[in-house]
């Protein structure tokens, strides 16, 4: 609008944000010109006025000036001022309907029916809940903002740069090979340089190795702990699905299967570097061999270092190319979701590569140099270990808590190498509606299962501080408790009647109470009179 013979921007610039106040006025110009607001040809005001209106420095409007007009989208008229380029974004076409009221589209609707009643979304602003119990999502002060700034600065050179924009969408070779190096021999994996494949996150692995290896007829076993967003896809496209309990016999569920089944499970955690794993492996190969199966093995990058215990993958001993290994880096060593890989055979990898081109989701070139040297530079190593350190803390307070103030109402199942526990539900508890009530209270919890085998929720330890994890707990076990059946703690539902004072003392003046703690550790409490 024309307040006073000035042109008012009502431009909105954050003190506190990070980004600088010269980019964030170059963004807000932009988004100007992108939105109609300053259309070509129309005149900014000087660096003086924009700058009082702002409450910048001149300075700074300056240089967004000088910024903006090296780049094109202003130009400047000698003794007239700065202006919009006549030639910027001409070719915007808007319809006229704007804001007119219309019924939902056939895309919209199909849209509404693909998210099912039981589907939880992470919400994008989790930060801002006090209690965000959410694996995979990690707090500021276990972000290596120093290192990432260090590998990127590496990666995006100018020399590297002009490398990028020729266009190769293969994996970037140095990227594969410190994965090859660093991350596979962790799980007792080696791979030729054909036999791993990156792709942009590991759910993206998981489903690009179900893509090249499960058709509609295909029977598939499908085992607790994997991915439940592929379980959905793969059931809407209707495939014979068979779902494993978390504590399934696999040798049992191979050997019972059809021939030519796949079978996608997580590293079973008993699986261990011992003579006892390496048999239970071994029959697992076996079974599979039989009935001419695949497996689809998922093994999550693990958060802790668990002592004594080292996970032990079905592909490292694998000698028949039966088993597909997916894995990933790990969340606490990126800011959004890290890089997943497949390993398997050469021919399947090159399926895999060649379905990556048909739907262009290949991972960008410079962020797989940049992972390249973040994990060459020692830097991903470094990052594990301090967070391995920090995340044990925080498991063993939320176990505390959970034992505190929910030991009658569920149970935990942790999981090696994870900070974050599987929680069961008492019977008829929804762990969706749970998740929803629980949500409003500012405590988020993931759902992992409701089914006639009972609800389980992820509870997580990467997003929030020691601290805070035992006043979550008790909110959360507020929140179940609103239901009486669930644990109540009021007298009047208990079935025996109360004592009054003087019977409670003459019963337990003197007494000693022996029992086992939440734990299962022996106890004795001596009441003295």
């Amino acid at each position: 609008m024309i307040m006073r013979g000035r042109l008012e921007l009502g431009l909105i610039i954050d003190r506190h944000h990070a980004v600088s106040l010269q980019h964030q006025l170059r963004l807000r110009l932009i988004e100007a010109m992108n939105r109609g607001i300053l259309r070509p040809g129309r005149k900014l005001p000087s660096s003086r006025v924009l700058a009082a209106q702002v409450g910048v420095a001149r300075n700074t409007v300056t240089l967004a000036y000088e910024a903006l007009i090296a780049e094109g989208h202003l130009v400047t008229r000698p003794r007239s001022g700065i202006f919009v380029a006549r030639d910027y974004r001409n070719e915007r076409v808007t319809t006229g309907r704007r804001g007119l009221a219309r019924t939902p589209s056939p895309s919209e609707r199909l849209a509404k029916d693909f998210q099912a009643a039981d589907t939880f979304i992470r919400p994008p602003n989790w930060q801002r809940h006090p209690y965000p119990f959410l694996e995979g999502c990690v707090d500021e002060t276990l972000a290596p903002v120093d290192e990432w700034r260090e590998a990127l600065k590496l990666a995006f050179s100018r020399q590297s740069l002009t490398r990028w924009s020729s266009g190769a969408s293969e994996d970037d070779v140095q990227f594969l090979d410190e994965l090859r190096a660093t991350v596979l021999p962790a799980f007792g994996v080696s791979a030729a340089p054909d036999e791993v494949v990156a792709a942009s996150s590991v759910r993206h692995a998981l489903h690009l190795a179900a893509e090249v290896l499960i058709q509609r007829t295909t029977p598939v076993l499908f085992g607790a702990g994997v991915d439940e967003e592929l379980r959905r896809v793969l059931q809407d496209r209707q495939t014979t699905l068979t779902s494993l309990a978390r504590d399934a016999d696999y040798v049992r569920a191979l050997s019972e299967a059809p021939e030519h089944s796949v079978i996608i499970i997580a590293t079973p955690s008993t699986l261990i570097a011992s003579h006892e794993g390496r048999q239970r492996t071994n029959d697992l190969l076996a079974a599979a061999a039989a009935r001419e199966a695949i497996i689809i093995e998922y093994a999550p990058p693990p958060d802790v270092r668990e002592d004594g215990h080292k996970a032990l993958s079905l592909r490292a001993l694998d000698e028949s190319g039966r088993v597909v290994f997916v894995t990933g880096l790990s969340c606490l060593a990126s800011s959004g979701a890290p890089p997943g890989l497949i390993c398997a055979d050469a021919q399947l990898t090159a399926r895999v590569r060649q379905l990556k081109r048909l739907t262009g989701t290949e991972l960008a070139p410079g962020l797989q140099r940049a992972w390249a040297y973040f994990i060459g530079l020692g830097h991903y190593a470094a990052c594990l270990s301090r967070a391995s350190r920090v995340l044990q803390s925080r498991r063993t307070a939320l176990r505390d808590g959970l034992n505190h103030y929910l030991s009658k109402c569920v149970s935990i199942q942790p999981t090696l190498g994870s900070s974050a526990y599987s929680v069961k539900l008492p019977q008829g508890v929804n762990a969706y509606e749970l998740a929803r009530a629980a949500s409003t209270r500012g405590v988020l919890i993931e759902p992992d299962r409701s089914d006639e085998q009972g609800a389980t929720v992820r509870m997580g330890v990467t997003s929030l501080t020691r601290e805070s994890i035992r006043s979550g707990v008790e909110v959360l076990a507020r929140v179940l408790r609103g239901d009486h059946r669930i644990d109540s703690h009021l007298l009047r539902d208990e079935s025996n009647p109360p004592l009054d004072a003087r019977t409670l003392q003459r019963a337990l003046s003197g007494a000693t109470l022996l029992y086992n703690t939440v734990y299962g550790d022996p106890c004795t409490i001596e009441v003295r009179a």
